[in-house]
């Protein structure tokens, strides 16, 4: 997968924490379904959006985390292709 990914590094663009909140598990679990493709890529896209929506919404954040899992997916969804 990469150095950055055996450091534990797993969110390859945004930060493992972004506004305080911790997105390792969710990046891992993609990064994940781009390597073995278990399923479709944009299914494995939309299952980082709604893990990072949650993430969000566990702490309370519920607006910031719809901004922030939606603008996560579009990008995946525009650049993604290069990693899958």
């Amino acid at each position: 997968m990469g150095k950055q990914w055996a450091k534990g590094n797993y969110c390859d663009i945004i930060p493992d924490v972004l506004f305080g909140v911790d997105l390792k598990d969710c990046c891992y679990d993609h990064d994940i379904d781009y390597w073995k493709k278990p399923i479709c890529r944009k299914m494995a896209d939309l299952r980082l959006k709604a893990c990072v929506l949650d993430k969000y919404l566990n702490v309370g954040k519920y607006k910031l985390g719809r901004v922030v899992s939606s603008i996560i997916y579009i990008c995946l969804r525009i650049g993604g292709w290069i990693k899958w």
